[in-house]
C-alpha cells in the first residue's frame, strides 16, 4: 500500500503533464469532432433540416443604378445572400476581399446597362462584369452563379418588353439612355425580381431521415470521438507512467526498496495497480467526452445499443493498457523526463497516423499500412469500426468476432510490452544489488 500511495503522490505532483496532455489535447479532440461530424442543422425538436449557407455579397455601382439594375440585383441576392455595403475604392475593395469579409464582389461599371441593352436588341454576347470570388468556400461561386441566372432572365424579359410590351421594335432602339429602353428595362427589372421572389420560384427541402439513420449516426459520433482519442491517450499514458515508474527505478529509490521488507513482486503489483487507476480514470474521462457529443450533436445515445458502447469502452481500456505498458517499458530504461516528453509525442503521432484515423486507409501507400498494422493503433481504429459498423465496416452489424480478434492483439501487444518491462526491471536490480553488494565488502575491509 505504500508503493500504492506513494506512486499516486507522484502523478499528483506531476499533474501539469495531466492538465497538457489529457485535458488540453482533449479539448482539441472535441473541437475537431464538433467540426468533423457536426452534422447539418437541426430543428428544436431534434430532427435534422436543410439551410443552404448565405454568401456575403457586395454590389458596387458605378452605373447609377440606371434602369434598377443595380437595386434589382441587390432585392434578387437578398433571398440567398447577405449583402455588405464596401466603398468604391480600390483599398476598401482590397480589404474586403483579403479579409473574407466578403465572399463575391460584383462590380457594375459605368455605361454597363446601356451597352446590355445594345447588345440585347442586337443579338449578341453580353460582356461578363468584373467579379471577384473568395477561395475559402464555395458560396462566392454560388453568388456568382446566382448572378448569371439574373442577368439571363433580365436579357430575356427585356426583350419580350421592347418586342412587344410598348410596340416599340428593337431596332429602333440604339441606346439604354432612351427613355423608353430605361422603361423597358425597370420593368424588365421589377417583372425578375418579382418571379424571383413568387412561391413558384421557392425550392422546398425536406431531409428525410432514412430507417437506422438516427443509429448510424450516433455510431459515427461516438466512433469518432474514439479515433480521435487515439493521440492524447497514447502522449499523456506513456508521459505520466513513464514518469511514475522512473522515480521508482532511480538508484536511491531502489536502494530504499531493497532494505524494506516487502518483496519486489509485491512492490512491481502495487506500482501496476498505480498504474491501472490512472488508466482507468482516464477511460472514463474520455468516455464521457465521446458519449456527450452524440446528444450535444443531436445523436440518440440509446439508438447506439448498450453491446457497441460497451464494446468502444472495452476497446478503449484495450488502447490504455498498450499505452501504460508503453511507459512502463519507458520508465523501466530510467529514460529523462525531457526524453520522456519527446518520446511520447513522437510515438503518439507514429501510433496514430499511420493507423488510418487521421488518413482514410484507401489513400495510404502500402508500405504504410503494412507499418500502421504492426503497430496497436491499426488494430484500434479496427477494432472501433468492427463494434460500430463505421469506417471500412459501414452499415454492417457489430462484429463480436472481428471485435474481439483485434482487441485481443492490442492486449498482446501490452502483454509483451510489460514483459520486456519487467526483464529490464529485474536486470536493473540484479545489477543495483551486485553493486551494493560491492559497496558493503569494501567497507568492511577498510
Amino acid at each position: 500500500m505504500s508503493t500504492f500511495n506513494t506512486a499516486m503522490r507522484i502523478v499528483w505532483r506531476h499533474k501539469s503533464y495531466l492538465l497538457i496532455y489529457l485535458v488540453g489535447l482533449s479539448v482539441m479532440m472535441v473541437a475537431m469532432l464538433l467540426g468533423t461530424v457536426g452534422g447539418g442543422a437541426r430543428t428544436a425538436d431534434g430532427t435534422p433540416s436543410y439551410a443552404p449557407k448565405r454568401a456575403q455579397v457586395a454590389v458596387v455601382d458605378r452605373d447609377g443604378n440606371r434602369g434598377g439594375v443595380a437595386q434589382g440585383l441587390r432585392e434578387y441576392l437578398s433571398a440567398s445572400a447577405d449583402l455588405i455595403d464596401v466603398d468604391d475604392t480600390t483599398q476598401s475593395l482590397q480589404d474586403a476581399v483579403t479579409t473574407n469579409r466578403v465572399d463575391y464582389v460584383l462590380i457594375i461599371p459605368n455605361g454597363y446597362v446601356r451597352n446590355f441593352a445594345d447588345k440585347a436588341a442586337q443579338g449578341e454576347a453580353i460582356e461578363p462584369l468584373d467579379t471577384v470570388t473568395s477561395y475559402t468556400s464555395a458560396v462566392g461561386a454560388m453568388a456568382n452563379m446566382r448572378v448569371q441566372g439574373f442577368f439571363a432572365s433580365l436579357r430575356t424579359a427585356y426583350l419580350a418588353q421592347i418586342a412587344g410590351a410598348n410596340g416599340v421594335v428593337a431596332g429602333d432602339i440604339a441606346t439604354a439612355n432612351a427613355p423608353a429602353a430605361v422603361t423597358d428595362m425597370a420593368k424588365a427589372v421589377a417583372q425578375v425580381v418579382r418571379t424571383a421572389k413568387g412561391p413558384q420560384a421557392r425550392t422546398q427541402v425536406k431531409v428525410v431521415q432514412a430507417e437506422g439513420e438516427a443509429s448510424r449516426y450516433a455510431k459515427r459520433v461516438y466512433a469518432s470521438g474514439l479515433k480521435f482519442g487515439g493521440y492524447p491517450i497514447v502522449a499523456s499514458m506513456i508521459m505520466v507512467i513513464s514518469l511514475v515508474v522512473g522515480i521508482f527505478g532511480l538508484p536511491e529509490t531502489r536502494r530504499r526498496a531493497s532494505a524494506s521488507p516487502l518483496k519486489p513482486l509485491e512492490s512491481s503489483v502495487s506500482l501496476l495497480s498505480a498504474c491501472a487507476v490512472v488508466g482507468i480514470g482516464t477511460a472514463l474521462y474520455y468516455l464521457a467526452l465521446c458519449l456527450g457529443p452524440v446528444g450535444y450533436l443531436g445523436g440518440d445515445l440509446a439508438a447506439i445499443g448498450a453491446g457497441p458502447v460497451l464494446m468502444g469502452a472495452g476497446t478503449m481500456l484495450a488502447y490504455i493498457v498498450v499505452a501504460i505498458s508503453i511507459g512502463f517499458v519507458l520508465g523501466q530504461f530510467g529514460v529523462s523526463e525531457g526524453s520522456a516528453n519527446g518520446f511520447a509525442n513522437i510515438v503518439g503521432l507514429i501510433i496514430v497516423f499511420t493507423s488510418g484515423i487521421w488518413f482514410d486507409p484507401s489513400m495510404m501507400p502500402a508500405t504504410l499500412i503494412a507499418v500502421g498494422k504492426m503497430l496497436p493503433g491499426w488494430w484500434y481504429a479496427d477494432a472501433i469500426d468492427r463494434a460500430l459498423g463505421t469506417g471500412a465496416y459501414l452499415g454492417e452489424a457489430a462484429n463480436v468476432a472481428g471485435w474481439a480478434s483485434s482487441t485481443a492483439l492490442m492486449l498482446l501487444f501490452a502483454f509483451a510490452l510489460l514483459c520486456i518491462g519487467l526483464a529490464v526491471g529485474a536486470v536493473r536490480r540484479r545489477r543495483l544489488g551486485t553493486t551494493a553488494a560491492g559497496v558493503t565488502v569494501l567497507s568492511t575491509v577498510v
